[in-house]
């Protein structure tokens, strides 16, 4: 990245010390760099982009836990962020599924729940040892391995306390209860099997991140996806129970459903258990 030096006007427009996004970075990672690079304590950065307003326009970021996945606009001020950092927005944009699942979707607003309704916390200790990052590729639903590294993802420290993503009065990529530094967790190595699975797993995100909408891709999916999805007011969505399933009429007891969105995690293993693979459909030409 270039310097800024002191004569220049931009100084006073940027953070002290700036950083860049790396290759499958994920938004977190970029926050915590900025974070530790400007020897701030954890979420610092995070705070600085939340747009002030009602509780509930960011409740979800300011969890330990935030969910990062796409970028909602009325809770996060990516522009600053950007501009602090004198990068482009869509540079930052990239670091979370906010694109494809828009695309998917057909949802120029796309929600955290179309990947997965939660967000699990995981990470990998050499991604943190080498390159102080959290992957973009790990945060995706079913995976428990680093793609590059091929070690567990951990979800807890040494020290027996779960992870958190940050904590307002801990260091980044520390443990916020021992200080034990997330490079220096155990790295396990995964089995053939878990790798071969999810493998599998990132194909089906890469080629459905790749196709489009949901619906052209449930539609080359065929009978399997038809048989599990159903588009109502031209969304794919999928049926749930309600809450006090059953109500009665004079014919009986009825079970009653409500329609929810699909999450894209939710397709993915069904198509994972069931052995389809994606290689399987092409995208007709024209």
């Amino acid at each position: 990245m270039q310097p800024i030096f002191l004569d220049d006007s931009a100084w006073l427009d940027t953070f002290l010390h700036r950083v860049e996004p790396l290759p499958d970075e994920w938004l977190m990672s970029v926050l915590l760099r900025c974070d530790e690079a400007n020897h701030w304590t954890g979420g610092t950065t995070l705070h600085h982009i939340l747009h002030p307003g009602p509780e509930k326009f960011h409740r979800c970021w300011r969890t330990e836990t935030p969910n990062l996945a796409v970028i909602q606009p009325s809770s996060l001020n990516l522009d600053y962020l950007a501009q602090r950092l004198s990068l482009p927005a869509n540079a930052l944009l990239a670091t979370t599924y906010h694109t494809e699942l828009a695309r998917c979707y057909g949802d120029d607003r796309p929600l955290p729940e179309y990947l997965s309704p939660s967000l699990s916390f995981h990470l990998c200790p050499a991604c943190i040892a080498e390159e102080r990052m959290l992957r973009r590729s790990v945060i995706l639903p079913h995976i428990t391995h680093c793609p590059l590294h091929k070690v567990i993802l951990q979800k807890q420290c040494s020290c027996g306390i779960p992870l958190r993503i940050y904590h307002t009065q801990s260091q980044p990529f520390t443990c916020h209860t021992c200080g034990l530094d997330w490079g220096n967790l155990s790295r396990i190595k995964a089995s053939q099997e878990q790798l071969s699975r999810e493998q599998h797993v990132l194909s089906w995100y890469e080629w459905l991140f790749s196709q489009g909408t949901l619906r052209w891709a449930a539609a080359r999916i065929g009978k399997f996806a038809q048989q599990r999805m159903y588009a109502v007011n031209g969304k794919i969505v999928v049926k749930v129970e309600t809450e006090g399933s059953f109500r009665k009429t004079k014919f009986g007891s009825k079970q009653r459903f409500a329609w929810k969105p699909l999450s894209l995690s939710t397709l993915v293993g069904w198509l994972v258990d069931a052995n389809i693979v994606p290689y399987n459909f092409r995208r007709s030409q024209g």
